[in-house]
């Protein structure tokens, strides 16, 4: 059986062979440029080499590159090179004005990132194409009796379509002697599952070297990130309330002012252009503001660029957006797919009513119905709504209320200033990624792997 967590050498190495590419993509390019002999001294090449070590560190780092190797898409994968390469210029070249005695020329920098990312690329491509071939497809069986559950975490595997994974089988009773278990390499627990029997598939999983997927329940995401302590000769773990200190409040708002501002500035064309753009396409003002529950449940109204008809909730009442909702614009699918609608809530960013990075504000209605299914989901209130957060990055548009809970409560629980960079550039990844913001079905590959399990499931 083989593994396929992220080994951390696996990342050293991986890390220092993307560095080494772009080091020695701007050393030929300089001996290139000036020659071998070249006056210029080697020790501008050694400071180019560090500059580029940092720029090259801060770029992949902040789009990711170094989790979860194993698991990423190959379009996830392309996009990120495509905008950490793009990112590591700009970085290099604001270091290189500051802290070079010689700045390096641009057509120079240009030549050698053109060529740095080409084979960057191709060695992440073959990098991909080689952990595929030597795990190959993994093989899960679903442990459980509640059927739902079975059905949506086969729906799950079937959208994630990477290669990795493919479900082939259900058993409602776990059996260490069954055939179908010993053959697979992973077991996934169901949540309705008693303790008793998850302990016993985790004990087993671990004796026989099985990997085990666990879907964690709002408990140990509450309890999660804790201090360890001592009590006599007890080890305890201390947990505290979920909320930002306010050192953390003092910084998080420092950075949304400072971003927020550059953002308005930067977007402002895109922002005229929707502006005018949206009433002529469909009737109506091309924004308009809505009342969602902010930082401790307060109410606030909520700036957005119009995406759907006019009035679409007159007859209906609220009613949540669903993939393929025919009250969506043409022109508002491309703005919901590139996340511009949300553009105007820099202003709510600059009030201090929203942060740029957070759980998505809500409306009150659907707010009291999540509670009373979820109690847990009161706790995202402790830290200010946001334009963008860990659930916008990794679910989409159509993914469950309580699954974007799992992801909220962690950004609360694990909050960083780094988490808050990272978040916002790999936004960027998300408004070029539509398929993760339409939601995704197969309906093929539904049915073909619904044939396989039919007997064990129906």
């Amino acid at each position: 059986m083989r593994r396929q967590q992220t080994d951390p050498y696996l990342r050293v190495i991986v890390g220092f062979l993307d560095l080494s590419i772009l080091c020695l993509g701007l050393i030929v390019f300089k001996w290139l440029y000036y020659g071998l002999t070249s006056s210029s001294g080697a020790l501008f090449t050694i400071e180019w080499v560090l500059l580029s070590i940092i720029a090259g560190y801060i770029a992949f780092s902040l789009f990711d590159m170094y989790s979860d190797i194993h698991g990423k898409d190959l379009r996830k994968t392309i996009y990120s090179v495509v905008f950490s390469m793009v990112f590591y210029l700009m970085i290099f070249s604001f270091l290189s004005l500051w802290m070079a005695p010689t700045p390096m020329q641009n057509s120079i920098l240009l030549n050698a990132g053109v060529v740095q990312a080409a084979l960057i690329m191709l060695w992440r491509v073959s990098l991909w194409k080689l952990i595929r071939e030597h795990y190959g497809i993994r093989k899960v069986i679903v442990v459980g009796k509640n059927y739902p559950f079975v059905h949506k975490v086969l729906k799950k595997f079937i959208s994630h379509q990477q290669g990795l994974y493919e479900v082939t089988d259900h058993i409602s009773t776990f059996d260490p002697a069954s055939s179908k278990v010993r053959e697979a390499d992973i077991l996934f627990i169901d949540t309705e599952l008693n303790a008793g029997s998850k302990k016993k598939i985790i004990h087993y999983c671990l004796q026989n070297d099985k990997e085990v997927f666990v879907i964690p329940d709002f408990n140990d995401l509450l309890l999660g990130n804790g201090v360890s302590r001592q009590i006599d000769d007890v080890l305890i773990y201390s947990h505290n309330t979920v909320e930002l200190s306010a050192c953390e409040k003092f910084m998080k708002r420092a950075f949304d002012l400072t971003i927020a501002s550059l953002l308005l500035i930067i977007s402002s064309p895109v922002f005229l252009f929707l502006y005018v753009l949206i009433p002529l396409h469909s009737k109506g003002p091309a924004l308009y503001k809505q009342e969602r529950l902010g930082y401790k449940a307060q109410p606030y109204y909520i700036y957005k660029f119009r995406s759907m008809v006019q009035d679409a909730e007159l007859n209906t009442g609220p009613v949540l957006a669903s993939e393929k909702d025919p009250r969506i614009t043409s022109v508002g699918k491309v703005i919901r797919a590139m996340r511009l609608d949300e553009l105007p809530q820099l202003l709510n960013v600059l009030k201090g009513e929203m942060s740029l990075i957070g759980p998505r504000p809500e409306r009150d209605y659907f707010v009291e119905q999540f509670k009373e299914e979820i109690p847990e989901y009161e706790y995202r209130f402790n830290v200010k709504p946001g334009i963008t957060g860990l659930a916008q990055i990794y679910s989409n548009y159509t993914t469950e209320v309580e699954n974007k809970l799992r992801y909220d409560l962690i950004y609360a629980r694990q909050y960083t200033l780094s988490m808050d960079l990272k978040i916002l550039f790999q936004t960027l990844l998300v408004m070029v990624n539509h398929k993760q913001a339409k939601g995704t079905s197969n309906e093929s590959s539904m049915v073909s792997q619904q044939k396989l399990l039919k007997g064990n499931i129906d």
